[in-house]
């Protein structure tokens, strides 16, 4: 960064805190964070979008490697582990149960437990491709496939919890 570490952690706090605050800015490149879900899109589109967004975070290199540090250092470091599940899929979570909540609340979904759905959707787009790719292994599916699997489970998630009304 061209500073002292002195700088880095005035600015920063700590070795965590640098940590956290990568695993936000990942969240951010790839549109996971508040700002995303201010938009008023149509709720199929935003997550279609979402579901993208993450699948490309889980499949990402840079994901997969923290994933498996996390892993691997869970019994003697689970800190790590606690603070990648905090900074990253516990804060999106959180924002896609405020999101749904939302759009419940306007009478569009039907979603009695929104935290419960939100992780439904997250652990869909969660899909064995990023299982696969966490392991070490080749994608079994094209990006067309891949994209093909993510529109089917919005649809999916949207029948399940479209409003009768």
């Amino acid at each position: 960064a061209g500073v002292s570490k002195q700088t880095v952690y005035s600015h920063f706090g700590s070795k965590e805190g640098i940590f956290v605050a990568s695993i936000e800015d990942k969240c951010i490149l790839n549109s996971l964070s508040s700002e995303f879900f201010q938009q008023q899109a149509p709720t199929a589109h935003m997550l279609l979008e979402l579901a993208r967004h993450f699948n490309d975070l889980l499949l990402s290199e840079e994901a997969t490697r923290i994933m498996r540090l996390c892993f691997t250092s869970a019994e003697t470091h689970p800190d790590v582990s606690e603070l990648f599940y905090s900074a990253g899929f516990e804060n999106l979570h959180r924002l896609l149960s405020d999101f749904l909540a939302q759009r419940a609340a306007s009478g569009e979904l039907d979603i009695p437990n929104t935290d419960a759905a939100a992780n439904q959707f997250l652990f869909m787009v969660n899909s064995a491709e990023a299982y696969r790719a966490h392991l070490g292994l080749k994608p079994k599916l094209s990006n067309q496939e891949q994209d093909d699997y993510l529109k089917n489970s919005v649809r999916f998630f949207l029948k399940g919890y479209r409003s009768e009304s």
